[in-house]
């Protein structure tokens, strides 16, 4: 069911669901991450309607600034889009396209790059909107963002109410099973990366000038390429990995791995990240 409330929460599911139905006449494989991040969006919305959130008008701002960063990796069609696409959003496209590559790995490259490369991303811009807040407006925000983010996980996994359909690929036999665990990975992985998402968000918030947002930028969407690459490549412990904090996997994270085993195109970044130059 969807659910439309005001038009700052309505244009940009009403846009999803027109995505939608052209993605699944032409079997586009980006519908199955589609599909699943509608549903958390209804959710999300659903929760606003019902006086979950604090603020619902900056839920609701926040809720399109990150439709933002997804729509401009997909839309126009007839673009070349990839100059503007993360890496991480690169990664996810791509395994959508790919007959290698499950519907699973492809739904995880997408929720990936929505919640560890765009959403520190849209919370910047939604707190810089009305920047400086006071600590007690502060704190409601991030309490909004928190309760956001089990909504998304409780959406996805289906002890939540919600079953994931990960896509014939991943459901050829014990299909109830492979969704239950399909969903419940990928809900265990949004808790798992929830308090990051705060944490860099301030920081770009707080960054002394544009450069250093740049800079702080930069190291948030390493960390979703990263993550990418824990999804698709054949990496030891990978599992372990991909659930560790960014500062934490920066010390880990192998920089390279051998060519054969990496199905990500882009190349692995480097740990850390130049320092902006001295203004003259």
């Amino acid at each position: 069911m969807e659910v439309l409330i005001g038009s700052g929460g309505s244009t940009a599911r009403r846009r999803m669901t027109a995505i939608l139905e052209r993605w699944e006449t032409s079997g586009d494989g980006r519908a199955v991450f589609l599909t699943t991040w509608a549903r958390c969006t209804d959710s999300v919305l659903a929760a606003v309607q019902n006086g979950r959130l604090a603020d619902a008008a900056w839920v609701l701002t926040l809720l399109d600034d990150l439709a933002a960063y997804y729509f401009i990796t997909i839309e126009p069609d007839d673009d070349d889009l990839r100059r503007v696409t993360p890496p991480a959003w690169r990664a996810a496209h791509d395994a959508a396209a790919s007959r290698d590559a499950t519907a699973h790995e492809a739904l995880i490259l997408g929720v990936n790059a929505a919640i560890n490369n765009d959403l520190p991303q849209a919370v910047c811009d939604a707190l810089l909107a009305e920047w400086p807040l006071n600590n007690t407006r502060l704190e409601r925000r991030h309490q909004d963002l928190c309760i956001v983010l089990d909504i998304v996980a409780t959406a996805i996994d289906p002890a939540g109410g919600a079953v994931v359909d990960c896509g014939p690929r991943t459901l050829r036999a014990a299909e109830a099973r492979a969704r239950a665990d399909c969903s419940r990975h990928i809900a265990h992985l949004v808790n798992a990366w929830s308090d990051e998402v705060w944490e860099n968000a301030i920081a770009l918030v707080t960054s002394a000038d544009e450069r250093w947002r740049d800079v702080i930028r930069d190291t948030v969407e390493h960390t979703a390429l990263r993550r990418a690459h824990l999804v698709m490549c054949d990496i030891t412990a990978r599992s372990h990995l991909l659930e560790l904090p960014a500062h934490r996997l920066d010390y880990v994270f192998p920089v390279r791995h051998e060519p054969l085993s990496c199905r990500v195109p882009a190349r692995l970044p480097q740990w850390g990240g130049a320092a902006p130059a001295a203004a003259s």
